[in-house]
């Protein structure tokens, strides 16, 4: 792997996410930074409102120990997916907390450019969150319920 990008993707989720420093987002991300969903939108429109978005994020889930994957890269582009385990502790979508392990997996797009990140494209599987969190009923299918 191209070692700047390795060493930016390690830090992003061990100094971001695992012990938390708000102090080095500055340094992994330009000025210009955005995030963006499936879709394109963009979530975060810049560095500031990602650090606001990361502040309400590890105070809802703390305790994060994160693994990549799998990763794959290119000069401008590395793809992660990766899995983390935390401890919910309440503020998403209104579930209450439960300080439970819950198990958070995702797929990053990290776009470079002068060995820092610019732009994130984030799909992430909040549906199997929610639903490790019992936030919703989930119904039992069993095989003889199924149509011949």
């Amino acid at each position: 792997m191209h070692e700047p990008h390795r060493k930016l993707i390690e830090r992003w989720f061990s100094e971001l996410f695992t012990d938390p420093h708000t102090n080095v987002l500055d340094e992994l991300v330009t000025e210009d930074f955005v995030t963006r969903d499936p879709s394109g939108k963009i979530g975060a429109g810049s560095p500031s409102a990602f650090q606001q978005w990361l502040q309400w994020y590890r105070s809802c889930f703390t305790d994060a120990r994160w693994t990549t994957l799998e990763l794959l890269e290119s000069d401008t582009k590395v793809i992660v997916r990766y899995a983390g385990q935390t401890t919910y502790r309440g503020g998403l979508f209104a579930i209450p907390a439960t300080n439970q392990r819950v198990t958070e997996m995702g797929i990053l797009i990290f776009h470079m450019r002068d060995n820092r990140i610019c732009e994130v494209y984030a799909a992430l599987c909040d549906l199997e969150l929610v639903l490790e969190m019992q936030a919703i009923p989930t119904v039992q299918i069993s095989d003889t319920a199924l149509p011949p």
